[in-house]
């Protein structure tokens, strides 16, 4: 199956959804599929087949973060050129809406997958926030409605889309994990390292140390085990 990707979180940005597209990229591919992926153009981005990036520019309250102009030519003829029999979009704005476009202008089905619960991220946005993170909440669920069908990485985030009147119908497909990244890891260096007894509980936590992962409480729960 021919699959094209609309991302606005792609490699070398690193994100939980940068990192999911990769992911899902990587499996499918092994599986047989060809899939293209839409992103913004990042400083030092490799040059990589059938990854087409937009011309974009800083985020004004996010410098690491780049916002992609949704309008090349080339890459759009590019897209009708692939002749995806799928597009699948992981962003309810700019990118993710122009691959709606596309899957409406082409006649072909758009998967959407949830990746983000924005309510939660309106700490990135001084003063407005709460305004702000409310806007983009209502604009997520107005294209979760537009899909013709929705990914919640979560029976979580399913639940928080029903709760919001998406009606489109949703699949809870967790992100795979890539095993082989962790096969080789010497399971007694944390021990050694910090001189921990081998009696001793220990617990990891793996992911992104940001405010809305509220890593605060994680460390509080941790100390009562």
């Amino acid at each position: 199956m021919r699959i094209s990707m609309w991302t606005d979180s792609y490699y070398p940005y690193i994100s939980g959804v940068t990192r999911s597209v990769a992911t899902t990229k990587a499996t499918l591919e092994t599986m047989g599929h060809e899939v293209t992926v839409f992103c913004p153009w990042y400083p030092g981005a490799n040059h990589e087949e059938g990854i087409y990036r937009f011309q974009s520019i800083k985020a004004p309250t996010k410098p690491d973060f780049y916002i992609a102009f949704p309008a090349n030519p080339k890459h759009l003829i590019a897209l009708s050129e692939i002749s995806p029999e799928v597009i699948h979009i992981h962003s309810p704005f700019n990118l993710g809406k122009m691959g709606l476009r596309m899957g409406r202008l082409l006649k072909i089905p758009v998967v959407f997958t949830y990746h983000t619960m924005y309510n939660m991220y309106s700490h990135y946005i001084p003063l407005i926030g709460p305004m702000a993170s409310e806007l983009v909440e209502a604009g997520s669920f107005i294209t979760a409605n537009q899909a013709d069908a929705v990914i919640a990485p979560s029976s979580a985030i399913r639940d928080y889309l029903l709760e919001h009147n998406v009606k489109t119908k949703i699949f809870v497909i967790p992100t795979g994990i890539d095993i082989e990244r962790f096969r080789k890891g010497n399971p007694d260096y944390i021990r050694h390292t910090f001189n921990i007894p081998p009696q001793t509980p220990v617990l990891l936590s793996c992911g992104r140390l940001g405010p809305e992962k509220n890593p605060e409480t994680l460390l509080r729960a941790f100390a009562l085990i």
